[in-house]
């Protein structure tokens, strides 16, 4: 069956075919109707249907789903008898969103009827061109008419599925499936009832679609055979998206809930480990002890660990942004990479020499990298090629099909592929949940990849894989291009056992972790202050006479985050500078520029050297040059 409309018959004209939208409005009239009814679509669109067409007799006329009538319609001056019948046709959330009214007219002026819907070449050329699938068959199971939509589609023309047991057969592999499907299409023309079900086709490249079926019964040829309308919708796409954001959803659940453990649990790692640094720092600890409290510093060092990736997934960890260049990462990264990986296992790079900047943590990008290289190195026992790519992206928003709320924009990639066992579908779903793994127990966490995944997240890039099984895996990470310089850094100086002077502040609702770093700072020669209340912080900086050159607050507490109490106190206590202390920083406060406006900040479980040399860097720098 050919898509090009014939040559009319003399005698012979479309059949007029109006569509109607939400309360019967007409949204569409095809030429015919419109030289039928002597009105032009713009005059008629937004119209009632019983507006334009009057009953023959009885009451106003409202078409719906397998109705069926005969009115009037008035145009021109000349008064034409119309018969039609309606067909709904369901949108994507199941209800009946259009209605397609179709008929056999009559002019009542000009002799014997010249239009009849009822073929099928007056049905071809009128239902060709819809932009959703349409197929007529007929009682007898012949294949009367497939649309366009439908061939490009399903993949199957009218000579593919002659009968609607050929289609059934082929768009429904299996017996029982198939069979079920054939009977059901043809009971409509015994029981005269609809069918309107979601089913999963085959199409004629052996890719699955979703469609929601719409049959029902039509007119009756010339011959007298009853014919019935199937419409489809693709509900394929609709579904995907559907899925990927019940999956987006579930991976944001998972972090809030692994970023809650993480910071609880900061605050106790952070006790642990001081107590077992004053013991270690302690010359009356009995030997024998030290080997017990050293293991107990190391397990508690393997916790920390496994928060910091946690944390990471959950996007609620500290990064220190910076401009930088991953050629320059990887190529630094490249001879860690080597060791990690087996020597049977061949590292190539090919990092493009134009590679743009980008804006992101140096040290979480170079876990990102790592995380995504072990899993590889996993993936290959027997050795094989593991292939590292940098390049400028440019993706238009029809190239974004992997990842929901990835924009179109210009990105740099990172594409880490392997030879290795690859994955199938079932597992590429879940790679990304934390304490998802496919190796044997105590062989891995199941972190390593989630972690990767809110790395990039709160860096604002994205991370995909492609995968089938036994053909390798690729990773392909994306980061925002920055139009800027790259920066160089230098490492600090760091020396052991630093002694200040002078007043310090310490704000912590945890009374375990604030009696800490009091005996911290104090055994630094720092007089301490301590509050556990924003008020009591408030009314220690108004009734202290001394000067408070800094205070320690946590981030997050019941009352009020760290920042708005440094806001508080500012009035007050206008040269006393703030050092963050927190397991993580909620979205709320990165949202407020902590990290951006360049904060001090001391992430937790932290040493207790680490905190005393974080203090007297911060008022060495506050000490007039």
């Amino acid at each position: 069956m050919q898509d090009q409309q014939s040559p009319q018959p003399p005698g012979r004209r479309d059949p007029p075919v109006i569509v109607l939208g939400p309360e019967g409005r007409i949204v569409h009239a095809n030429p015919s109707c419109e030289s039928f009814i002597g009105r032009a679509l713009p005059e008629l669109k937004g119209l009632p249907f019983r507006q334009v067409f009057l009953p023959v007799e009885g009451p106003a006329i409202d078409p719906g789903p397998g109705s069926r009538g005969t009115c009037h319609a008035i145009g021109g001056g000349v008064r034409r008898s119309f018969s039609w019948t309606c067909t709904g046709l369901p949108g994507p959330s199941g209800g009946i969103e259009y209605l397609i009214v179709t008929g056999a007219v009559e002019d009542c002026t000009a002799g014997p009827a010249s239009w009849n819907s009822g073929s099928e070449e007056d049905l071809r050329r009128a239902l060709l061109c819809a932009p959703f699938p349409i197929a007529i068959h007929s009682e007898d199971g012949k294949t009367l008419l497939v649309n366009r939509t439908w061939t490009e589609i399903s993949g199957y023309t009218a000579a593919e599925i002659p009968t609607v047991e050929a289609w059934c057969e082929r768009a429904y592999p299996g017996p029982g499936r198939s069979r079920a499907m054939r009977e059901r299409i043809r009971a409509i023309y015994s029981t005269e009832r609809d069918i309107t079900e979601e089913c999963t086709i085959v199409t004629a490249s052996g890719a699955e679609r979703l469609w929601r079926l719409s049959v029902t019964r039509l007119g009756h040829l010339p011959d007298g055979r009853q014919t019935a309308l199937t419409i489809a919708v693709d509900l394929t796409e609709r579904r995907r998206l559907e899925q990927q954001l019940l999956h987006a959803q579930k991976m944001e659940a998972i972090g809030q809930l692994a970023g809650g453990v993480a910071h609880d649990f900061n605050n106790l790692l952070t006790v642990i480990i001081g107590h077992t640094y004053f013991l270690l720092d302690n010359p009356d600890t009995p030997g024998p002890s030290r080997s017990s409290i050293e293991e107990i510093e190391k397990a508690a060092a393997r916790a920390a660990a496994l928060t910091r990736q946690l944390l990471a997934f959950s996007r609620k960890q500290v990064l220190q942004p910076r401009v930088l260049n991953l050629n320059t990462t990887i190529d630094e990264t490249e001879k860690m990479l080597r060791r990690l990986i087996s020597e049977n296992i061949e590292l190539a790079t090919r990092l493009d020499p134009r590679l743009d900047s980008v804006r992101v943590d140096p040290g979480q990008i170079v876990q990102v990298i790592m995380n995504v290289t072990l899993n590889a190195r996993d993936a290959m026992p027997n050795g094989g090629k593991l292939t590292i790519v940098t390049a400028n992206v440019d993706l238009p928003a029809s190239a974004i099909t992997d990842c929901l709320d990835m924009p179109a924009g210009r990105y740099v990639e990172v594409s880490i592929s392997d030879t290795g066992s690859g994955m199938d579908a079932r597992t590429r779903e879940r790679i990304f949940e934390p304490f998802f793994t496919t190796k044997p127990a105590g062989k891995g966490t199941g972190l390593g990849l989630s972690t990767a995944y809110g790395i990039l997240k709160q860096s604002g890039g994205y991370i995909t894989v492609e995968s089938t099984p036994g053909r390798g895996s690729k990773f392909s990470i994306y980061l925002p291009r920055f139009e800027g310089h790259v920066e160089e850094t230098h490492p600090g100086r760091q020396d052991a056992g630093p002694v200040g002077t002078g007043t310090i502040l310490v704000l912590e609702d945890d009374p375990a972790v604030r009696a800490l770093v009091r005996e911290v700072l104090h055994g630094s020669g720092y007089r301490v202050l301590e509050a556990s209340t924003v008020a009591e912080a408030l009314r220690i900086c108004e009734q202290h006479a001394a000067e408070i050159p800094l205070m320690v607050t946590d981030v997050v507490m019941p009352e009020m985050s760290g920042p708005e109490v440094a806001l508080r106190v500012q009035p007050v206590r206008p040269g006393m500078r703030v050092l963050y202390m927190s397991g993580y920083l909620d979205d709320a406060v990165v949202r407020h520029g902590v990290l951006d406006a360049g904060l001090d900040f001391i992430q937790k479980p932290f040493a207790p050297l680490a905190l005393v040399h974080k203090v007297r860097e911060i008022l060495e720098r506050r000490k007039p040059q």
